[in-house]
């Protein structure tokens, strides 16, 4: 038995698995939000909802740095407004619900993150109800 023989073997093993430990794409170094989602609810005919804020945290040794968010809605339903909607690295976003003309329902929409090909989706939802008075005869 060659001695030599079975130490290349497992330097090959070796050098095998640090390539495919490395291929692995590390979920820790992606962008990521917290919370995950925004949800509003409100009544109809009051006042908009207090605004919401969400963390983007953009880990350091991510590539790009710069992102660039959007509201995206159904066409005619602009009920929610986003600030800032571009930035560097990690931030704090502000989701502000304009209840408007809508009538009582559910309403959902997205804000899209672009970090160059990274994408980071966080849902919005806003629930608006009736306002109801109990008379007792």
């Amino acid at each position: 038995m060659n001695p030599t023989r079975g130490r290349s073997a497992s330097v090959v093993f070796l050098v095998l698995l640090v390539w495919a430990l490395a291929s692995i794409p590390s979920f820790a170094q992606s962008p990521a939000v917290s919370p995950a989602e925004v949800d509003f609810s409100g009544t109809l005919g009051s006042t908009d909802p207090a605004a919401q804020t969400f963390a983007l945290n953009v880990p350091a040794g991510f590539s790009p740095q710069a992102w660039t968010a959007t509201a995206l809605l159904p066409s005619g339903f602009n009920w929610f407004t986003l600030s800032p909607t571009s930035g560097t690295g990690s931030g704090t976003l502000t989701v502000t619900a304009h209840m408007g003309a809508l009538g009582a329902g559910p309403y959902s929409g997205v804000i899209s993150i672009s970090l160059g090909s990274t994408t980071v989706v966080v849902p919005v939802t806003l629930a608006i109800g009736l306002s109801f008075t109990v008379v007792d005869p």
